[in-house]
């Protein structure tokens, strides 16, 4: 007998209904309407960027575009116009940093890498300001490597230890005694690197209850029956036992069999009750049957038609809204974009150009639309391409916690498809699913979710205006905004008021802002500053245990096969030693030539990208700690005083000669005007500096009295979004010696449209003669579903 009762319900009818009738919203009803509102107004948003490779040398540019799409398809938000991308270094740091505005599809841009990095491993990160509302983990990341001006000695990875560490994932989330219990696992050695496994299933008697093994990257699953009073363990070839966890006694278990089309659910619960399992995925959440806690289990078939593709979770909840078991599986979509590339014409012959085609469309051959990018990068890079593409990275590593060890391998249609589909279930039921937390969603852990950020549709400028030496409210003072590059000029009448919001500006890198605050008519000095930009702090990659990467890594790149794009050719060898290191890169003297006609807090502003300056400190923004924006308190007696000590971590000394003096007198300082600057992102030694230390030394006659303002001015440069760049594609001529010789991007486009199923693209074959050469494509069709392809190229 069939132990569910199905409940395909509509929840705005049902709802509706239950209104209408004066009845009582019960918690599953409340459940719904609170997932469907936070669906439609609180989705997160997704950003995946192509770039064409994971191995770089510094003073190098990383040529990107991005893409930003909704976790749910029921969101009702416009999506965010801007992204940042940032390169953080091993301590978290950021070294370079950037804001993209929305373009046509997508955000096409690029990220200059400094030329004093030191070789190593760093992170390449995007997001957009709405995804810091739920944590790092949400956020685009991917490891790179730079190699740079020196070279330290990096530990080795750690060898796979002699016992593998086992991880159990019971289905479902739970399983009882006397019921079919499935195990899924995870081998792991002692860096957290995939393993092959093979071991015995025992009992606390030692008897051996079946085989064991993994499947694929270090995955397993097996099916036993445990008997009540028994423990069970795993043991491996040394004779160590790895535990599983014991059997539950309340709860739920969800099981789930695949054939032939159809999706089979076994549900099974305890503890009395009834309780409702949901099917949720990119649309909606949707109840579809009842099943009683009584320790009999019920089965449910599903037509693949009934679930979408993508994604689908399985949930079983009590009536309180409690999960009690989920399981996660994922549907195919057959009718996915199909993407290849037909290279028409390519000689030897360095210089000749090369044509190819982008061919788009659905699998029964139908023409598709679209755009896409497209990048050409040398064969000796081809092992360090980005280990995700659109397609893998939107539908699966997106929705998943930790990291997954080639997320392309589960679309390759090269491999045959049960292959992958079994591949694929296990990387479900030991993954874990990362969106749509439902014990946040409903409070019941009083954990709700907190909206900090708002979709960043227009920049915009925050700040505060404070009494200079009191706490008082600010009264009677003109407050003036200028934008001189953009000959803005506003001036408002202000009565009384502490904070500013300065909306519906569109500004690009680089740009100055001024504020003045006029004196009051008693003659008080009022003192506005900046509140920052709003990016997110400093972050580490830190993949998850168990996932943190595979055995089969890329060899180390020799100083024949990596070239710079800078003019002295950015080429360091792969030894240790000081001799054979290549120092090359721009000194601050140069900088000073080339930048003599930008203030100091400019120049840091663009070069510094963890450095930030609220008008009268400047801070390292990687390095703070603590520091909250002025929480608008409200006014106090006129005889009181700011007494209290403000957070100076993350603050940046600014050393004239040998003495230590206030920013806000020197931040109109041009560089032309400098003999000498030197920039620390560390404390100093003899000076200080919790956030590093800024040393100049002033031409005799440049510091000039004219300069010096009144604190009351504010002065600052907010992270603008970057101006419109172009990959310079470089002619190739036949012997030719110079950069265009030297790069390892052969040729990127951010936008190659596709119509009818078929876009053109040319390049030039370069000189290196460094075959295959590897194209990459990532792009969207105009029904917004995403299309992907790798290739490797070579002359006919």
């Amino acid at each position: 007998m069939n132990r569910f009762r199905t409940t395909l319900l509509g929840v705005i009818l049902l709802t509706a209904a239950f209104a209408a009738e004066g009845r009582e919203i019960s918690a599953l009803d409340s459940l719904l309407a609170r997932y469907n509102s936070y669906a439609a107004w609180y989705s997160p948003e997704k950003v995946y960027l192509h770039f064409d490779r994971t191995c770089f040398t510094s003073g190098e540019t990383i040529w990107f575009k991005g893409w930003t799409r909704e976790a749910s398809s029921s969101s009702v938000l416009p999506p965010s116009n801007f992204i940042y991308v940032e390169i953080l270094d091993n301590h978290g740091e950021t070294v370079a940093r950037v804001k993209i505005k929305r373009s046509g599809n997508g955000f096409p841009g690029c990220i200059e890498l400094p030329e004093n990095l030191e070789t190593g491993n760093y992170t390449l990160r995007a997001y957009s300001l709405w995804q810091l509302n739920n944590g790092d983990e949400y956020l685009f990341n991917e490891s790179i490597r730079i190699i740079g001006e020196s070279v330290k000695p990096e530990k080795s990875l750690k060898p796979p230890t002699a016992g593998a560490l086992v991880s159990f994932w019971p289905e479902g989330g739970r399983y009882f005694a006397g019921h079919r219990a499935v195990i899924g696992f995870k081998a792991t050695d002692g860096a957290g690197r995939s393993l092959d496994f093979e071991g015995q299933l025992v009992n606390d008697q030692g008897t051996e209850v079946k085989l064991v093994f993994t499947v694929h990257d270090g995955m397993g699953v097996f099916s036993f029956l445990p008997e009540p009073g028994r423990s069970y363990s795993v043991r491996d070839a040394s004779g160590k036992l790895h535990p599983l966890p014991p059997p539950a006694e309340e709860g739920g278990s969800l099981q789930l069999l695949t054939r032939s089309g159809r999706y089979y659910v076994s549900a099974l619960g305890f503890g009395g009750g009834t309780a409702n399992l949901l099917l949720r995925d990119a649309t909606e959440l949707r109840p579809i049957a009842e099943i009683d806690l009584d320790g009999k289990a019920g089965a449910i078939m599903l037509e693949r038609e009934f679930c979408r593709p993508g994604i689908n979770h399985l949930l079983l909840l009590d009536p309180r809204g409690r999960i009690l078991a989920e399981r996660l599986f994922f549907v195919r979509d057959y009718d996915a974009p199909a993407c290849s590339v037909d290279v028409e014409r390519f000689t030897a012959v360095p210089g000749d150009p090369v044509r190819a085609t982008v061919v788009l469309g659905k699998p029964d051959g139908t023409p598709l639309d679209g755009n896409c990018s497209v990048s050409v990068v040398r064969g000796a890079l081809k092992d360090w391409r980005q280990g995700d593409g659109i397609v893998s990275y939107m539908g699966l590593s997106s929705e998943l916690k930790g990291r997954i060890n080639d997320p392309c391998y589960y679309f390759d249609p090269k491999i045959p498809e049960p292959e992958r589909d079994v591949a694929l279930d296990l990387l479900m039921m030991i993954q874990g699913w990362r969106y749509y937390d439902l014990e946040r969603i409903t409070g019941i852990n009083e954990d709700r979710i907190k909206i900090k950020y708002l979709r960043e549709r227009v920049q915009e400028l925050r700040g505060h205006i404070s009494r200079r030496l009191s706490s008082r409210m600010p009264r009677n003072f003109i407050f003036t905004f200028l934008i001189p590059q953009q000959n803005i000029l506003q001036s408002v009448e202000v009565a009384r008021g502490r904070r500013f919001v300065i909306d519906s500006l569109d500004f690009q890198e680089n740009t100055g802002m001024l504020i003045n605050i006029g004196s009051s008519r008693l003659g008080a000095h009022y003192l506005p500053k900046w509140d920052g930009d709003p990016a997110a702090g400093p972050y580490i990659y830190k993949p998850a245990p168990g996932f943190a990467g595979s055995l089969k890594l890329p060899e180390p790149l020799q100083s024949e096969t990596m070239r710079g794009d800078t003019l002295a050719g950015a080429v360091v060898t792969a030894s240790y030693t000081e001799d054979d290191v290549l120092v090359f890169g721009r000194s601050y003297r140069e900088d000073l030539l080339t930048f003599k006609d930008m203030t100091l807090v400019e120049y840091l502003s663009m070069t510094k990208a963890m450095f930030e300056y609220d008008g009268e400190y400047m801070y390292n923004r990687s390095r703070k700690r603590n520091r909250s924006a002025y929480d608008g308190r409200a006014e106090e007696s006129d005889d009181s005083w700011d007494t209290g000590e403000e957070n100076d971590s993350g603050r940046v000394k600014l050393i004239v000669e040998d003495s230590e003096e206030e920013w806000w007198s020197f931040d109109m300082l041009r560089l032309e005007d400098l003999r000498s600057l030197s920039i620390s992102t560390q404390p100093d030694p003899v000076y200080g500096g919790d956030g590093g230390v800024v040393h100049i030394v002033v031409k005799p006659g440049g510091l000039r009295r004219d300069t010096d303002r009144n604190p009351s001015l504010l002065y600052f440069v907010p992270l603008g979004y970057q101006a419109t760049r172009y990959f310079e594609a470089a002619g190739y001529i036949q012997g030719e010696s110079g950069v265009a010789g030297k790069r390892n991007t052969v040729w990127w486009s951010p936008d190659v449209p596709v119509s009818q199923g078929r876009g053109v693209f040319e390049f030039r074959n370069d000189n290196s003669c460094d075959y295959p050469f590897l194209i990459r494509i990532e792009g969207i069709d105009t029904e917004g579903r995403p299309f992907s392809c790798h290739s490797l190229v070579s002359p006919e």
